[in-house]
């Protein structure tokens, strides 16, 4: 949490919270971690205000935590269907977070599966080595999802339609779990609404329909990696 009050993960927004918001910012001592907060449990129902504050962010001259900012915007602007901008933006975060190491963005399995998804043709080299780069590093089934959905997109296009199927099995099973590895935050990690027409499509490539009834997951996120 953010405070004792909460005021910094607001999942609704309107022009009453803004105004709180940017007023209790103002005397906040850590801005950086507030405005993550914030940005972290909008992005997925507002991920337009999600950009807005990024802008804010990065409008204060402050990268304390722009490796995990940047990954956020990522998700941001694929919500609004911006792919390309989408893809910069990972990019960015990858990029900053092999300059600064202490803040992991995770952002190479998104980044993947963004180009499997898009079907970026161009890019699909650039998805093989991302997707060999993490499989190692995750943990949470988000992750765990994101990296098969992926493997299995990429493997349908280039014409490998049992391999395909075999890792949209693994990530539909994924998509099924209730809980990931946290005892204190069991719905930490998990997959949520936002991924449901990835969750479709992949159930299309494993020959079934999706059974998962994707629900509301808590937000705040922090991004690690094992497959």
């Amino acid at each position: 949490m953010s405070g004792r009050d909460g005021w910094s993960v607001n999942q609704t927004w309107s022009p009453e919270i803004a105004e709180m918001f940017y007023t209790r910012l103002k005397r906040a001592r850590n801005k950086s971690m507030h405005l993550l907060w914030q940005i972290s449990n909008i992005k997925d129902s507002r991920p337009e205000v999600a950009l807005e504050l990024i802008e804010h962010y990065f409008a204060q001259d402050n990268t304390t935590l722009a490796a995990a900012i940047l990954r956020i915007q990522g998700d941001a602007r694929a919500a609004v269907g911006d792919a390309l901008g989408a893809a910069d933006s990972y990019e960015a975060a990858i990029a900053q977070e092999e300059a600064d190491p202490g803040v992991i963005s995770g952002a190479e399995t998104p980044l993947a599966l963004l180009i499997a998804r898009e079907r970026m043709e161009e890019k699909y080299d650039r998805a093989l080595n991302l997707l060999e780069q993490r499989k190692n590093r995750l943990v949470f089934p988000q992750e765990r999802f994101e990296w098969n959905a992926a493997l299995a997109l990429l493997l349908d296009a280039f014409g490998s339609p049992e391999s395909a199927q075999e890792n949209a099995e693994y990530a539909l099973q994924i998509a099924e779990l209730k809980e990931g590895p946290s005892s204190r935050h069991p719905t930490l990690g998990i997959v949520g609404p936002q991924d449901a027409e990835i969750v479709t499509r992949v159930a299309e490539l494993a020959g079934r329909p999706a059974r998962r009834d994707v629900r509301e997951v808590p937000p705040p996120r922090r991004f690690f990696g094992r497959k």
